[in-house]
């Protein structure tokens, strides 16, 4: 298909973006997600009507949960017109469960822009569902303190461990959607001499993530980059110099 065809049908997608990509015409469309894991039960949904098509467009997690979609035919390295319908229907998925009302999504441009790009924060981009679980957490802390002798009674001690299954479960899933899999064995073999180091490595990735900073999930080569930069930042810290004291009877000699 033509760019001038292309131009011609996107009226009728008017949601969607024309895009010109190496050469390669693509329709695309990005989505705010509510939590992270809203954005992958999206990407099922679509999935599901992609694959009822026999197509197969790209998937996108860009920062914390925001989504991005390029449907383009790959045998024809371009658009043809089952791609305008594949938009339709997933323009047409009713999905408030899962997706932010464009208002919502809207108000979110006020956050930290560098260029065009937007990059989210935690502040712009907070998951409420993690935020549940800080908040309930937080609350069983202070009935800790308030009880007798600072004991947590069974049902605490018992939300307290769900509370971590689940934080450590989402963190898992996350690190998952991120990181291939050669790069999560590396870590799970520094995780059995070093797990603080192995966390430190997630903490990092986790963090560049939030920070719009990982487009493309994160190999083994660029682990060993990024361990190598926090091996040669440890080194910087952790290194003291003693210098003796001057003595006013030392000689200037």
């Amino acid at each position: 298909m033509t760019e001038e065809a292309a131009n011609t049908l996107i009226g009728q997608v008017p949601e969607w973006n024309l895009i010109n990509q190496d050469g390669i015409l693509k329709l695309q469309r990005s989505w705010k997600a509510k939590t992270f894991m809203k954005g992958l039960e999206f990407f099922q949904a679509v999935a599901d009507v992609a694959e009822a098509e026999g197509h197969h467009p790209d998937l996108h997690l860009v920062g914390w949960n925001n989504v991005k979609i390029d449907i383009w035919t790959h045998s024809v390295a371009g658009l043809t017109e089952n791609d305008f319908i594949l938009a339709a229907k997933i323009s047409g998925l009713n999905l408030p469960h899962l997706l932010r009302k464009q208002a919502e999504y809207d108000d979110l441009k006020g956050c930290k822009m560098i260029g065009a790009r937007l990059l989210p924060s935690i502040q712009c981009y907070a998951d409420p569902e993690l935020e549940a679980i800080r908040q309930r957490r937080m609350q069983e802390l202070m009935a800790q303190r308030g009880g007798a002798a600072n004991q947590p009674n069974p049902e605490q001690q018992n939300a307290q461990e769900e509370a971590k299954r689940e934080a450590d479960e989402r963190r898992q899933m996350m690190l998952n959607q991120i990181v291939s899999s050669e790069a999560r064995e590396r870590i799970a073999r520094i995780a059995l001499v070093k797990p603080e180091k192995a966390r430190g490595v997630e903490d990092v990735i986790l963090r560049a993530a939030q920070m719009g900073q990982i487009v493309e999930k994160v190999s083994e080569e660029r682990l060993i980059s990024l361990l190598e930069q926090i091996n040669t930042q440890t080194t910087k810290q952790t290194r003291v110099t003693i210098q003796r004291r001057r003595s006013v009877l030392d000689d200037d000699d």
